[in-house]
């Protein structure tokens, strides 16, 4: 990156705290386009919400219509508290990297790094996700055994938060697949 576009703390990108090659790299070279060109705002941590007033660390704040959380290069939620997600060594118990065992109304998207197709994951994520909450809206039988799976699936907490996040997509893909038709309307 530092050689196709410049180094990235002249478009207000925060260094990352590892070492190159530690983790995953991932490269993107329109971000410091779209910064420069004033579509995309980097702004600090957030402190606190407000209804729709995301307060940031460094005491300013603004108004947003959706938050979309990017949390960086470790898996935290501060605007959560620590009662929600149960926490395994450095990253969160979620089913399938979607939904806490312990809750049928959090679902997370995005939440895997697979070597290829991301978007294609994530649509099956989104897909997943809906299919719950259909099931949940309908009284769905089918809603109560996804529930089931969630909190009987196997305990990933010997992984470290690359274990994690890392997936085989095609295992991936056919764990939501499984998980869609299994919650598909009859």
């Amino acid at each position: 990156m530092h050689l196709s576009v410049g180094p990235l703390n002249l478009a207000g990108l925060p260094k990352p705290g590892h070492k190159l090659f530690s983790r995953q790299p991932i490269m993107n070279t329109q971000l410091p386009v779209a910064i420069g060109h004033g579509r995309v705002e980097i702004k600090p941590q957030i402190a606190r919400l407000e209804g729709s007033q995301v307060n940031f660390v460094d005491g300013s704040s603004a108004q947003a219509d959706m938050l979309i959380c990017a949390t960086g290069y470790q898996l935290r939620f501060p605007f959560l508290s620590d009662d929600i997600l149960t926490w395994d060594k450095d990253h969160p118990r979620l089913y399938l990297n979607i939904a806490p065992p312990e809750r049928d109304n959090l679902h997370f998207v995005g939440m895997i790094e697979p070597r290829t197709k991301f978007p294609e994951l994530v649509h099956l994520q989104s897909e997943l996700i809906a299919n719950v909450l259909r099931a949940q809206k309908e009284g769905d039988a089918k809603h109560n055994a996804f529930q089931k799976t969630k909190q009987t699936s196997p305990n990933r907490s010997e992984q470290s938060q690359e274990e994690f996040l890392a997936c085989e997509y095609y295992t991936y893909r056919k764990h939501l697949r499984t998980a869609i038709r299994h919650l598909a309307p009859t």
